[in-house]
């Protein structure tokens, strides 16, 4: 949660960050959102499916 508020702090979709966060230890953070928020700081791969 402190990372996802930590990089909310610099910018982006709070919900975004909190999703990347949760993901953490995953090989990769799959969504359909194409305008999902990256964050290469919290270390989650993001693929955009379809």
């Amino acid at each position: 949660m402190r990372a996802a508020v930590a990089a909310y702090g610099k910018g982006g979709d709070f919900a975004d960050h909190l999703h990347l966060v949760a993901a953490k230890g995953v090989e990769a953070f799959v969504t359909f959102d194409q305008r999902v928020e990256v964050n290469d700081a919290i270390g989650v791969r993001v693929e955009i499916a379809g």
